[in-house]
């Protein structure tokens, strides 16, 4: 409010500069013009009254002059606009009260109460309404009444007048253009000041509107601009007309690049109309798929009429993420412990039918039980140690925390996978910083980047190449492995890290299930994005410092 008080004061500096270019041209014009169209009868500007106009005017210009340095040395200081205002007010009426006195000259000089200038007092009467209100144009109008009554006296007495008095005639013209002129003052000082009061108090308070109207408009973009959601706002023919900075970072475009442009454009799914609607979209931006969820309400104009849409979103990548972690902990969780106790109950069984076989194996003569016995044997061991591989991802140890160099941990397990058979088909690349540390379970680490690249290297075709990637940021280090392989479908990815699920014939369906848990055991996250018939990436996001993560 104190702003838009300033402001308010801001119409007397006008008024006061238009009084000082007024006066100029209103001297240049009049006075001029008495010079040019000579309605004194001389005949050269060497008449003395000639030369007294040509002076008045001079002297007018040299006094703007004036006023004009006068007036930027008041408002150049700096004080409190207070002070300032209550100085340009004082100075105002002093110009005005030499104007009365420039004007009374003029009145002199042309003729008396038979000058055509007589009407300018009527004018400075009409100025000091318009610049300082109605109270200054009363004050103004007993000095120009009494200006007028004494040119009127002047001329009946003859005082301090070279010819004397004037004739009855003349006299009666005085009185009777002294009185006009009088009541003229008069009027327009009370009209002119109600008038000129009245405007500035409509303007003062249409100021004070218009103030705030402006903080409520920027508070309103304020607003508007920090919201967290992203705000969207098209026409009736489908075109933006608004977006918010949040919106335009959800999209990964910039605001003024988007305006006009057809909303479908940027969000595919929005359809025609402008009934409400809450749906949820997927969206590419910066190479990155985005989840978001949108809801669109129809735009009134002022007169409630339909003049668009507007469309609220927001990102739900992490929400769906978070999501789809706890529906698979909770199936994790009811597999585990339902499990657990049943792989107790088989390893129990099966301990006695391995050694009752090895027993039989032992004394049996005859080669082709032996061989069998044999088969029977390696299908229990390979089931006993399925059974223990799931005991380890239903009930696995806690992790124990220390320093490791993550490029020559990734690199030993490259080196080792480089040697195996089934490994020779594809290439490993390792693009890791050497100075890259956290804080891990080295041996839980070793078996996440084993699975990973293992699954990478049996998923790729030959020649194919398995990049193993990682970056540290945010307190984060950001591991990926990624594949040239088949990829898999949006269905595959959502039960990926399901236990027993599986996409290899003959595998088990634990090694990611076991990997997924030991991520979340390093209070880390692990995410997967594959295209089918692309590849795929998995992605390991491990805090760098697990005290300030726990």
């Amino acid at each position: 409010m104190d702003a838009a008080r300033r402001r308010a004061e801001q119409p007397l500096d006008t008024r006061l500069q238009s009084l000082m270019a007024g006066r100029v041209v209103l001297v240049t014009l009049f006075l001029g013009s008495s010079i040019v169209l000579d309605p004194l009868g001389g005949e050269s500007l060497g008449s003395p009254e000639k030369r007294s106009l040509l002076w008045l005017i001079i002297g007018t210009y040299a006094l703007t002059i004036v006023y004009g340095l006068v007036y930027r040395s008041l408002v150049g200081r700096p004080q409190p606009e207070a002070v300032i205002a209550r100085r340009v007010e004082r100075f105002a009426a002093l110009q005005i009260g030499l104007d009365l006195a420039l004007a009374a000259v003029t009145v002199e000089l042309t003729g008396g109460t038979e000058s055509v200038f007589l009407f300018l007092g009527t004018l400075v009467v009409l100025s000091a309404a318009v610049v300082l209100g109605r109270r200054a144009a009363l004050y103004f109008l007993v000095p120009a009444t009494a200006l007028i009554v004494l040119t009127v006296t002047r001329e009946a007495t003859g005082w301090l007048r070279v010819g004397g008095p004037v004739g009855d005639i003349r006299l009666f013209g005085a009185y009777l253009g002294g009185i006009t002129h009088v009541s003229a003052m008069f009027l327009v000082a009370l009209l002119a000041g109600y008038l000129s009061d009245q405007l500035r108090a409509t303007g003062q308070e249409l100021r004070f509107a218009s103030a705030d109207l402006e903080d409520l408009r920027a508070l309103n973009a304020r607003i508007v601009d920090s919201i967290s959601s992203g705000i969207l706002g098209y026409d009736l023919e489908g075109r933006v007309i608004t977006l918010n900075p949040t919106g335009a970072r959800l999209l990964g475009v910039r605001p003024e690049a988007v305006l006009r442009r057809p909303v479908a454009e940027l969000l595919p799914g929005v359809t025609a109309g402008q009934a409400s609607h809450r749906w949820e979209e997927e969206v590419l931006v910066e190479d990155t798929r985005h989840i978001l969820g949108l809801s669109r309400s129809p735009l009134l104009d002022g007169r409630g009429k339909p003049a668009g849409s507007i469309v609220i979103f927001q990102d739900l990548t992490q929400l769906r993420e978070l999501e789809r972690t706890v529906r698979l902990s909770e199936r994790l969780a009811a597999v585990g412990e339902l499990a657990a106790g049943l792989a107790h109950e088989i390893r129990n069984p099966l301990a006695g039918i391995s050694g009752s076989v090895q027993m039989l194996q032992v004394n049996s003569a005859d080669p082709l039980q032996a061989r069998l016995m044999g088969i029977v044997q390696r299908e229990i061991e390979r089931l006993d140690g399925l059974i223990a591989s799931f005991l380890q991802f239903a009930r696995p140890r806690p992790p124990v925390f220390a320093p490791i160099q993550l490029g020559e941990l990734v690199a030993e397990l490259v080196e080792v996978l480089s040697r195996r058979e089934d490994m020779a088909k594809v290439r490993f690349e390792v693009e890791i910083p050497p100075d890259l540390a956290l804080e891990a379970d080295p041996d839980l680490l070793r078996q996440v980047v084993l699975n990973l690249a293992l699954n990478a290297g049996q998923a790729s075709p030959a020649g194919g190449m398995v990049v193993l990637s990682a970056r540290a940021g945010n307190g984060q280090v950001v591991l990926e492995v990624r594949d040239e392989g088949v990829g898999m479908t949006p269905a595959q990815q959502e039960r990926i890290f399901d236990p027993f699920f599986t996409t290899r014939e003959g595998g088990t369906g634990l090694g990611l299930a076991q990997v997924h848990r030991m991520v979340e055991d390093h209070h880390g996250a692990l995410f997967v994005e594959s295209t089918p018939g692309a590849g795929s990436t998995f992605t390991v996001r491990l805090p760098r410092r697990q005290v300030e993560a726990a």
